[in-house]
């Protein structure tokens, strides 16, 4: 919708302000523009493991203080299991 900003990390065309380390994943960034919040999906295509996700705030829209859940140093480390996902919220 018009409301709702998308980004693939796949889409070669196009910025994609989250990076991503550790195990191999993919990924998916949403911005609802009224919410000023951010969901950022992360799909493990592999073993498993942990990742850091890093957001690009102002890329994203999101004001200075924004909250997430285990937010440390600007990012996020999330542990997955084989072909599990994980969303994060940002606000």
């Amino acid at each position: 919708t018009a409301d709702v900003d998308v980004w693939n990390d796949w889409d070669e065309d196009v910025a994609y302000p989250v990076k991503t380390s550790g195990e191999p994943v993919c990924s998916i960034a949403m911005r609802h523009k009224a919410k000023n919040e951010v969901l950022i999906t992360v799909s493990d295509w592999a073993k498993g493991g942990t990742v850091t996700v890093k957001p690009d705030a102002a890329t994203l829209g999101l004001k200075t203080g924004f909250k997430a859940y285990d937010f440390k140093d600007g990012a996020v480390a999330v542990t997955l299991k084989k072909h599990d996902f994980a969303i994060i919220n940002l606000k």
